[in-house]
């Protein structure tokens, strides 16, 4: 039997997490900044993609630009701060824990280095932790503004996102205070809610003023503004997209994954955001064609009364 008390921590750490010198833990493990760069990498492709030539652009591209952009960010930067936690682990998990001020060599990338304190390492993570919470935070924003855009008249969503602004800037100070994961978790909330909602209340008026105006195209126009034009499958594709961001949140909030030692529950909500994310690139496109099968059907339609 092993009495060794440092070795017993050690066996706890094996799920990869790094315990600062205020005994935080921090995720460790390798898939998680692994899978965090991936995200930030198809991010700047989405927003690069966003902005080539197309016969059509939608003119709610700025959101999704929003969106693109501060997720990217957010991934990028938590990808820094796990590799920072893992290099810690690895480096540390042999060493006395006790030896707090124990100077350290820390590798980026293999290349970078920097030599300070365990305290000094530390408090480069919580500055890094900050800057991620502060841009989920702007990133659940966007999100609402996506939606809102979409499906609400341009007077009430002016309304409805300076109310949301102001939660989400509560939700940030809270985040930076406690500096809790939960408040990610909660931050989102509002956000899925919201564009669940929307998404069942454009369905409903779908159903009921749904106009065939070709063989493949059905759209609706609301009662407030002539903007707001679906076809069936992008209503059905947004839904999609919303259920994907709803099980990613669920899966940390469970801390359900495959595997809590090799993929953990923050490697599978990177995955699964950016299966959303690519559906949201799929969602703009969709969204670009039908604006000009529809402009097309409406000029027709001008012509022939003309004549």
């Amino acid at each position: 039997m092993n009495s060794n008390p440092l070795s017993s921590k050690l066996e706890k750490w094996k799920i990869w997490q790094y315990q600062d010198h205020q005994h935080e833990p921090w995720d460790a493990q390798p898939a998680c900044y692994l899978t965090d760069f991936i995200l930030a990498i198809q991010m700047a492709l989405n927003v690069y993609k966003l902005y080539q030539p197309h016969p059509m652009q939608h003119l709610h591209r700025v959101w999704y630009t929003l969106f693109f952009a501060t997720m990217g960010i957010a991934a990028f930067i938590g990808g820094i701060l796990h590799l920072y936690a893992n290099d810690l682990y690895t480096a540390l998990r042999h060493e006395d824990s006790e030896q707090l001020t124990l100077l350290t060599k820390l590798h980026i990338f293999g290349y970078f280095s920097v030599k300070a304190s365990r305290v000094a390492l530390d408090s480069y993570i919580w500055l890094l932790w900050r800057i991620v919470l502060i841009t989920f935070g702007m990133n659940a924003y966007s999100l609402i503004c996506w939606t809102a855009r979409r499906h609400l008249p341009a007077e009430k969503a002016t309304y409805v996102l300076g109310g949301f602004g102001l939660l989400y800037f509560m939700i940030v100070v809270l985040a930076l205070y406690t500096m809790n994961a939960v408040m990610l978790l909660f931050g989102s909330i509002p956000a899925l809610c919201f564009g669940v909602h929307s998404v069942i209340q454009a369905w409903k008026r779908y159903k009921v003023e749904s106009v065939l105006t070709s063989d493949e195209f059905e759209r609706i126009t609301t009662a407030e503004s002539d903007e707001f034009r679906y076809d069936r499958k992008i209503l059905l594709l947004e839904g999609l997209i919303y259920g994907i961001f709803l099980v990613s949140s669920a899966c940390q909030a469970g801390r359900v994954s495959p595997s809590n030692h090799y993929f953990n529950h923050n490697a599978l909500s990177h995955v699964l955001t950016g299966v959303a994310a690519h559906l949201m690139l799929l969602h703009y496109y969709r969204s670009c064609v039908l604006m000009s099968t529809t402009m097309s059907i409406s000029n027709t339609s001008k012509d022939s009364k003309a004549c």
